[in-house]
């Protein structure tokens, strides 16, 4: 195994008082030392243990690391091009003894990790044989905030303890979204130091990376010592490992069929699925027709896709609502609840993910509350609905119930193949036509009188006109529109045409904020 510049460095202060580094190249690694013979060639990658830097050279190797025995008493021509280091008092035989010491055992320690790999040994495995070395705790994470696995986190007080929490999980996710080291260090292909300005606690972090895309972070926490220069290189190496057991074990392969995500991702995605089998699955797992059920689309902001932390959310849901099963799909993500099992009304349900799904940034749709398996899919193209259309006429709101809308989508969809002006009660655009020409206030008259059931008292009320007044203008109204308003087919087309227009003007105003 070759080692850095820095721990080299720091395993030699353990023994030597005085060590003194001149040059370091952080990205240089180092294989095991040799004695220095003088006239040879030095080759890149080594390290020469030698008395004093040999002189009369022109350029020394910039990949060449001298070790001394004793800190040199003059500048050494070529400085610029030498790395070093020297220590306080020692000889050459002791200080060759020291450095093979040091190389015995991190190899030792490479190799009982390659072992566990050829022996199909596990992600938590490998950890816990890395903690046995470094003494600071070890997670690996995905990129979604789940936790892959860990080793040491026992040790860590309960405060950093950030990943065996959900609630704090969240909280930390969404702190991380906001925070532009992170977002930048998802791009980082060297070890860096997370600080601990989010987290409480320092740590160290190598991503790990497929195909140049961060799937995973590596990490390793300052407890209980401080992180230094030297750990970086052991946790590069350790990646290694990781990152091969990642992409190649079957420990990261997804579970079989017949789990509850599995079968409500087939309900989302096939709009041909036999429902009496899916009915059937849903069963096995207590799911049952007699239950009532509700759908939910979250839709997470820009951050969440590219930091993929939808996972995360999804788990925290369902943590927060155990009868319920959360997925992502699409761009969004989709929760249906049990709500016979979780003993809650629809509004109980969504009342308790109000203030998560506020102080997170996501907007939400929500479906009717229905009874039995027939009609899951329909009630993620109802939530779906909502948190469009929703969006769309209330886009300062974040929660969307579907019955809030239904009348939005109601009129929209008279208007699908034709537009308003062709759907809307004819007559009823001449009346708005002769308002706009001769400055009348006839559509709203007209408006308020239908919305009152006809009762011109109380119409006469709600525009602050007295009855004649009212009752002058009705007669006008009724000329205009050819009606005597005595059709009930009629008063409803003619409200309806009302709120077509009414939402015309909505969208046309929505669309110019």
């Amino acid at each position: 195994m070759n080692l850095s510049f820095a721990l080299l460095k720091e395993r030699l202060a353990e023994r030597f008082s005085r060590v003194q580094g001149h040059n370091a190249r952080p990205k240089a690694l180092y294989g095991r030392p040799v004695l220095y013979e003088a006239g040879a060639e030095l080759l890149p990658g080594r390290i020469y243990i030698i008395e004093e830097i040999p002189r009369g050279r022109a350029m020394l190797p910039r990949d060449v690391l001298f070790l001394l025995p004793r800190l040199p008493a003059l500048e050494v021509e070529g400085s610029d091009s030498l790395t070093y280091l020297a220590v306080g008092d020692a000889s050459l035989v002791e200080l060759l003894n020291l450095v093979q010491d040091i190389f015995d055992e991190y190899d030792g320690w490479e190799q009982r990790l390659s072992k566990l790999l050829l022996s199909g040994g596990s992600l938590q495995q490998l950890l816990n044989q890395a903690f046995s070395l470094l003494g600071c705790p070890l997670c690996l994470i995905s990129r979604g905030f789940s936790m892959i696995a860990s080793a040491g986190q026992e040790m860590l007080p309960a405060e950093y303890q950030i990943f065996n929490n959900s609630e704090k999980r969240i909280e930390y996710i969404n702190s991380m979204k906001q925070d532009d080291f992170y977002n930048d260090s998802q791009n980082f292909e060297e070890p860096y130091i997370f600080p601990a300005k989010l987290t409480g606690i320092r740590s160290w972090n190598v991503n790990i990376r497929q195909f140049g895309y961060t799937t995973h972070r590596l990490m390793m926490l300052e407890y209980p010592r401080p992180l230094t220069k030297g750990d970086a290189c052991l946790l590069e190496m350790l990646a290694s490992y990781v990152r091969y057991l990642l992409y190649h074990s079957s420990e990261m392969q997804l579970s079989g069929e017949n789990n509850l995500h599995a079968i409500f991702l087939r309900v989302l995605s096939d709009s041909k699925a036999d429902y009496v089998e899916i009915s059937q699955q849903l069963s096995a797992f207590g799911w049952y027709p007699k239950h009532d059920y509700m759908a939910m689309v979250l839709q997470g902001t820009y951050m969440d896709q590219q930091n993929l932390t939808t996972n995360a959310v999804c788990s925290y849901i369902e943590e927060l609502l155990p009868a319920t099963c959360s997925l992502p799909y699409k761009k969004d993500m989709v929760v249906f609840f049990n709500l016979t099992l979780l003993h809650m009304d629809k509004e109980s349900a969504s009342e308790k993910l109000t203030c998560f799904i506020r102080d997170s940034f996501f907007k939400a749709g929500y479906s009717r509350s229905m009874h039995g398996h027939m009609n899951l899919r329909r009630q993620y193209v109802q939530a779906c609905l909502a948190l469009e259309v929703g969006c769309r006429y209330y886009p300062h709101i974040w929660i969307h119930h579907f019955n809030q809308i239904a009348l939005f989508y109601l009129l929209e969809q008279t208007m699908s193949q034709l537009p308003d002006y062709m759907v809307c009660h004819e007559p009823l655009l001449r009346l708005k036509e002769y308002d706009a020409a001769q400055g009348t206030n006839y559509m709203q008259t007209l408006r308020t009188y239908l919305e009152n059931h006809l009762n011109a008292v109380k119409s006469a009320k709600d525009l602050f006109i007295h009855r004649s007044t009212f009752l002058y203008r009705l007669e006008k109204i009724k000329k205009i529109l050819e009606t005597d308003l005595d059709d009930p087919d009629e008063i409803l087309y003619l409200l309806l045409s009302c709120r077509l227009l009414e939402l015309k003007e909505r969208r046309a105003e929505s669309e110019n904020i």
